[in-house]
């Protein structure tokens, strides 16, 4: 099933599947999942874990926070295009994504040091 847009309520939304052109500006949201049963069909909608007012509480300062949502839309992020986004030192970056990577949001993934990619973790910190 495909995930749907909106922002905030179900009301608000656009009503149509998830695309980056929906009125809501791209946010992500799990997609629900839909099962039948034999009384009838269960329906199950999962609240995002990371969201940002939840990456907030957790002490993240803004380009971490970015960073979180931007790997939530493309997949991945590299410390590259997290220095090209962000404008900071490689050092920084490092810092940065190693603090969310010991947090528990993302796990690092790839086969050397230079093709290191940042993911999000399978479960939620």
């Amino acid at each position: 099933m495909p995930g749907w847009c909106g922002s905030g309520t179900q009301r608000q939304g656009c009503g149509e599947p998830h695309r980056s052109s929906c009125g809501a500006g791209g946010d992500v949201r799990p997609a629900p999942s839909l099962s039948s049963t034999p009384l009838g069909f269960t329906l199950t909608m999962r609240m995002d874990m990371l969201s940002e007012s939840s990456l907030q509480k957790m002490g993240l300062n803004e380009r971490q926070i970015f960073a979180v949502e931007r790997i939530k839309v493309e997949g991945s992020i590299t410390s590259g295009i997290y220095q090209s986004l962000t404008g900071v030192s490689a050092a920084t970056a490092f810092r940065d994504l190693k603090a969310l990577v010991d947090l528990g949001v993302l796990e690092q993934v790839g086969p050397s040091r230079r093709e290191t990619r940042y993911i999000l973790r399978k479960k939620s910190p």
